[in-house]
């Protein structure tokens, strides 16, 4: 990965205590499983490299690579984000109250900036507490659609 240096223009705002927070740490508990259940999770480079060494009959001609969002919680448009949790949890009541939650989640995020109270409209505040396992639920589903639509055999580690 290769180091960004941080945009200045761009202040990260503290989601503690906000209207949200605790409606979103709740999802952010009940998105980790779906999130750390998607096939390619990994936890960390520990974790990367024991299922890279378990990993039997790797092909002599495939390419491992990776990738990288830059910016991925603020890039996650609502529509989409919600559609994925829609699609991702099973049970459609509990899709839907969990969706109405992440709902109220995206579109109440006020803060204070200059003495001045602001609502964040589009995209996902990267500092509220669900953003990382949404934004990896995001991905997982993004991940699983390119695989099994792309044209070219695919490895799993």
């Amino acid at each position: 990965s290769i180091y960004h240096a941080p945009n200045p223009g761009q202040p990260i705002v503290s989601s503690v205590n906000t209207i949200t927070a605790g409606v979103s740490r709740y999802l952010g508990n009940i998105f980790k499983p779906y999130a750390t259940n998607a096939l390619s999770y990994v936890r960390e480079t520990t974790d990367f490299l024991r299922k890279l060494q378990s990993t039997q009959n790797f092909p002599d001609n495939n390419i491992l690579a990776t990738m990288d969002v830059e910016a991925l919680c603020t890039n996650i448009q609502h529509k989409d984000g919600l559609q994925t949790i829609t699609n991702t949890i099973q049970n459609k009541e509990e899709s839907h109250i969990i969706t109405t939650l992440c709902d109220f989640v995206l579109t109440h995020n006020y803060f204070t900036f200059d003495n001045k109270t602001y609502l964040q409209i589009n995209r996902t505040a990267m500092e509220t507490p669900m953003a990382p396992q949404y934004s990896n639920i995001f991905m997982a589903d993004l991940e699983q659609r390119f695989v099994t639509t792309a044209p070219r055999n695919h490895f799993s580690i």
